[in-house]
């Protein structure tokens, strides 16, 4: 049982120095506006005023360097314009619009 715990431990304090060490850039922040939502709306999902869509693609490169592996992930967050729609005729005022918005903002942070 001393041998588990000093091997959990061991385990974590490599993972806490591997996270330490490694780098990490991000994608820059969008803010939605109303000109990101030019598909078409869907009648067919009743009660819905806006509707968003995104693609997640994902990679890694394993690179081996001397006792351990270093990884590198390409994590893109793409926003399907086409594919996201909002029925503006439904909208009735700017704070209306600015709670849409906000909310759709909420999903595509998400």
């Amino acid at each position: 049982m001393k041998f588990r715990f000093t091997l959990l431990t061991l385990t974590c304090c490599v993972a806490l120095c591997a996270c330490s060490i490694a780098t990490a850039s991000a994608q820059y922040y969008h803010q939605l506006t109303m000109d990101d939502f030019q598909g078409i709306p869907s009648y067919k999902m009743q009660g819905e005023i806006a509707y968003i869509n995104s693609t997640i693609d994902f990679r890694y490169e394993a690179h081996r360097e001397p006792g351990y592996y270093r990884l590198n992930f390409n994590i893109r967050l793409k926003l399907n314009n086409d594919k996201s729609w909002m029925d503006k005729r439904r909208i009735t005022s700017e704070e209306m619009l600015a709670e849409i918005l906000k909310h759709e903002q909420g999903h595509y942070l998400i």
